[in-house]
Formats: C-alpha cells, sequence, structure tokens
C-alpha cells in the first residue's frame, strides 16, 4: 500500500538551483516510489550562522510504498551522492538537504526521525513550497496549510508584517546557533583549563576563571621574561593609572588602556566579581576590596583589583606554583 510523502528540498553550495532540479529527477528514482510534484524554487536566507549563502528551496510529492525509515535512508543515500558532508555543524552550508515532512497521515516520534517534521509550521520557505503543489493538504496535529500559512500574515490593525516575521524567524536560529558555539567554545575553555598545569594554577585565584586563565596563556604564552616585573606586566594589561606628577604632587588619571583591550575587559569584570563578593569571602584579595570601597570609588577599586589580579597572575606563571597571599612576589597595590 503506497503512501503520500513530502520532501523538503534545500541547499546554499555550488549552483543549488541546478542541484535541486537534479535530486527532484533522483527521488523518482527510488524503489518503489514514483514523484508526482516538485513546487518551484524558493530563495530564503539561512536559519544557521549568517556568514554563507542564501538557500534555495523546494518541495516534492511522492507516492511511495517504502516505510518510513527506509524511505528517510534513500533520501540520506541522496544526499551524500550530492556531496552532502556531515561534520555535526547545526544549520551550516550543505549541497544538499532532503528533510522527511510528512508520511501520509503518520505522526512518528522515534530517536531518529520525527513526521511531521518539528519545524515544519514554523518555516516559510517549507509552507510556501508546500502550499503550492498541496492547498488542501491537513498536516497531522497543525490542521490545514492554508492556516499554517495565515499565522504568517498581520492581524488587522498589527504593525507586523509577514517579511518582518520571516526575519525575525531567523535572526532568532541564528542567536540559537550562535548560543550553540558559544557554549562549544566555553567547554573547550573549561577542558583546556582542566588539563593545563599552568591555566589550573591560575583558575585557582580569586576572581581568575577558566576563561581569563586560557585568555592569558594564549596571549603571553608561560615565558614573561619580557617584562622586568609584574607592575610592567599589569602595566601591558591597560590596568595600571596613568600618572601625571609633577614636583611632590603625584597625580593618578584613568587606567592606560593599553594591550589587549578583550583581556583587560575579563580582568575587570573578574575584579568586579571579586568586589561584588567581598562580604562573602575572608581572603585577603577580597579584604583587599573591601578597605579599596571604603576608601575609593567604586571604579576605582575594581581597577586597583584588576591590577592586583594582573600582577598574580604574573606570580604564578613565573613560579609555577600557586600564589600564597601575603607573599612578597608580588608588589603592593
Amino acid at each position: 500500500m503506497s503512501v503520500t510523502a513530502y520532501i523538503g528540498l534545500g541547499g546554499n553550495l555550488g549552483d543549488p538551483a541546478d542541484r535541486l532540479r537534479a535530486a527532484a529527477q533522483d527521488l523518482a528514482a527510488i524503489p518503489q516510489t514514483q514523484l508526482k510534484h516538485v513546487s518551484s524554487l524558493y530563495r530564503s536566507p539561512p536559519l544557521g550562522p549568517p556568514d554563507q549563502p542564501h538557500y534555495v528551496n523546494a518541495v516534492a510529492a511522492l507516492e511511495t510504498a517504502l516505510p518510513p525509515d527506509a524511505l528517510l535512508d534513500a533520501l540520506q543515500a541522496l544526499e551524500v551522492r550530492h556531496g552532502r558532508v556531515r561534520d555535526g555543524q547545526r544549520w551550516g552550508p550543505r549541497t544538499l538537504d532532503l528533510d522527511l515532512l510528512l508520511y501520509g497521515d503518520a505522526q512518528l516520534a522515534t530517536p531518529r526521525l520525527t513526521v511531521p517534521h518539528p519545524g515544519l509550521p514554523r518555516r516559510a520557505f517549507v509552507l510556501y513550497p508546500l502550499a503550492e503543489i498541496a492547498p488542501d493538504l491537513q498536516v497531522p496535529g497543525w490542521g490545514g496549510v492554508q492556516a499554517l500559512l495565515a499565522q504568517w500574515e498581520a492581524p488587522p490593525g498589527a504593525e507586523i508584517t509577514p517579511a518582518l516575521i520571516g526575519v525575525l524567524e531567523q535572526i532568532k536560529a541564528q542567536i540559537q546557533s550562535l548560543d550553540e558555539q558559544i557554549a562549544q567554545s566555553d567547554r573547550l575553555l573549561a577542558q583546556t583549563a582542566r588539563h593545563d598545569p599552568v591555566a589550573r594554577l591560575l583558575h585557582g585565584i580569586h576572581g581568575v576563571g577558566p576563561t581569563i586563565a586560557t585568555a592569558v596563556l594564549a596571549q603571553f604564552g608561560t615565558d614573561l621574561r619580557r617584562f622586568a616585573d609584574a607592575r610592567q606586566f599589569a602595566a601591558s594589561l591597560g590596568v595600571t593609572p596613568s600618572e601625571h606628577s609633577s614636583g611632590q604632587t603625584r597625580r593618578l588619571g584613568g587606567i592606560t588602556k593599553r594591550g589587549n583591550p578583550y583581556l583587560r575587559r575579563l580582568l575587570v569584570q573578574g575584579a568586579q566579581s571579586v568586589v561584588n563578593h567581598r562580604a562573602r569571602r575572608d581572603d585577603p584579595i577580597s579584604q583587599l576590596a573591601q578597605r579599596l570601597v571604603l576608601r575609593k570609588t567604586r571604579n576605582a577599586a575594581v581597577v586597583a583589583v584588576a591590577n592586583r589580579l594582573a600582577r598574580i597572575i604574573y606570580a604564578v606563571i613565573q613560579h609555577r606554583e600557586p600564589y600564597r597571599y601575603g607573599s612578597r612576589a608580588v608588589a603592593a597595590v
């Protein structure tokens, strides 16, 4: 017994329009399957990282006697034939993407396959070509395709347009993709901080987490002989006040903001954390933060703590041992 299955086609590498036309013909060659309809081609912005070409999309209708898993196997074999490489990147660029959108009236949820496709009601590049070839189609669990398309239209009096809704959906997907990339980077940083012996020592400093530890090592490595002392190291990071002195009068200005601005920002954020939590801890750097807040502005206290953190980092890298609070290895602020 055959059923009608709907396949979403997409791609954005090479010549995607020609590839989709060729892939549509390849669908007709799947065993126990007939190609019934193919929609027009639709151009859409990428769901994932924005630095990739726009997609070309279409939908095809098949009559097939294959069970869902066997049809999925055939679709994935076609993707490979057209140069698809699955590198684990979600929503990344690809030569050909074939999604099983619908399989008759079936509603399936297995570790390998979900039908109807979970993204179907939220993707204009699927709904428009689907409505073109099957305007009266009922989507199991979601209703008619025309009703789903109507959700893309602005209600009376609303200022938001279908085009804007589509743009917002793409932005949301891009933000989700960036969130995943950031989370992956955080995991890699944490792994580096756990396995690198110097990074582990730096991570043990209050106010210095794995991000600062790995950033410092990426910037300077473990050989700090280019710096005469801890003060010079802190100055290279831009967390030392500029000085305007004359005679016996010493005037300190704002920080010099030299060096790597990303690393300086991380140090300031670490210092802010120390200042924010100074009352909850009894270690010397928290006590220092408490004294500074009592006699300086908050911003000045944060900069002074950032300067101290930079000097402690220098001492730990130089001596390759945990920092001992009270040691003279780091000059006083």
